[in-house]
């Protein structure tokens, strides 16, 4: 992790969003956390997921187990039972 922060600085990468800049420590943070098991773009969706207040996430990736904030769905019956009968 250091020897990437170090080989790509902040200050060399250009931004296509403000968003991702904004989190980007966050990010790296938590891919450090992680030990490298998310990587930049499960991060990010992660982050974005907390900010926006979102606890369920429907994914196959079970690399987001790793978020404490999050609750992944797998099964239809997983969303079924997160969202509750339909009326």
């Amino acid at each position: 992790m250091a020897q990437l922060v170090s080989e790509v600085p902040e200050e060399s990468i250009t931004w296509v969003s403000g968003e991702i800049r904004r989190f980007y420590p966050e990010i790296m943070a938590l891919i450090r956390d992680t030990s490298g098991v998310l990587n930049f773009h499960d991060a990010l969706i992660a982050l974005g997921c907390r900010e926006l207040g979102i606890q369920l996430i429907a994914t196959f990736d079970n690399d987001f187990d790793y978020i404490e904030w999050l609750k992944r769905l797998t099964l239809p019956d997983d969303v079924a039972q997160a969202l509750g009968p339909i009326q």
